[in-house]
């Protein structure tokens, strides 16, 4: 469940080093209570943390072990599909499709 916390304050563009830690079950609360996230500060958007959070322990011949994969719908029916790996020292690497 804290990587799940982690997942959704980043969606809401909180960064570590000025979150207020204190507020992280409120935010968390809130989310799971309305279906919905502030993305990125900006915009509120339909967000159900048990169906659109999936990790996948199963999946192999993965080309990056330490990534996380985001895909967004549009109401047009366009999409986009971010991978950020992890490529060490702190570093990340955005990959768009």
């Amino acid at each position: 469940m804290d990587k799940d916390k982690a997942v959704m304050m980043g969606l809401m563009a909180d960064e570590i080093k000025s979150f207020k830690h204190e507020l992280l079950n409120e935010n968390i609360k809130i989310i799971d209570n309305k279906k919905k996230i502030n993305f990125n500060r900006k915009r509120e958007i339909p967000f159900d943390p048990l169906k659109n959070i999936i990790l996948n322990f199963d999946k192999k011949n993965l080309f990056h072990s330490n990534r996380i994969d985001f895909s967004a719908n549009y109401h047009n029916n366009d999409q986009c599909f971010v991978t950020y790996c992890s490529v060490g020292g702190g570093f990340i690497e955005k990959k768009v499709k």
